[in-house]
């Protein structure tokens, strides 16, 4: 009996430095890491297992730990189209299919380039009015920096924008 209440006092005793639960954020990953320079904050995780990306007309949602910020960068833009058309392109950073969103009132064809950084056309895709969202099959490509233009069918350019490809 004494054996029996020695072994309870002794499991009570231990478990008072065991932990059950945390509701910390925590991921299972074969690296990561945290750094700082001045304003910028670089978050990265090495080894998630299972990402996606779904994408709708309102919006975007993803996966994983590190939810990345939409970062578009308009490289350039003309003021008189740029009333008339939106142009989305999402999401960026890229690693797998990236979509090109445009709504306009002007019943108009479209034309829109992949490029990469010295100006070679990738991928041509004409698109007519009403506009269906267009889809790149990003994987075929190595990562770095690429370009998407849209022009109207006159050639007028209605933007550029800088699209970064992740593996």
């Amino acid at each position: 009996m004494k054996e029996k209440l020695l072994m309870f006092v002794m499991l009570c005793l231990s478990s008072y430095t065991m932990f059950s639960q945390s509701f910390d954020r925590s991921v299972l990953a074969s690296d990561g890491a945290t750094s700082s320079i001045g304003s910028v904050t670089l978050d990265w995780t090495l080894g998630e297992l299972a990402t996606t990306t779904l994408v709708t007309e309102n919006g975007m949602l993803t996966q994983g730990f590190h939810q990345p910020q939409l970062s578009v960068s308009t490289l350039l833009s003309y003021e008189n189209l740029e009333a008339f058309y939106h142009v989305q392109v999402m999401p960026n950073p890229v690693s797998s299919l990236l979509y090109v969103n445009v709504t306009s009132d002007r019943e108009e064809a479209l034309s829109v380039y992949l490029l990469d950084l010295n100006g070679k056309v990738l991928k041509k895709e004409k698109i007519d009015f009403p506009f269906d969202p267009l889809q790149f099959d990003m994987t075929r490509y190595p990562s770095g920096l690429y370009v998407i233009r849209v022009i109207t069918e006159d050639q007028h350019p209605i933007g550029l924008f800088k699209v970064n490809k992740l593996d």
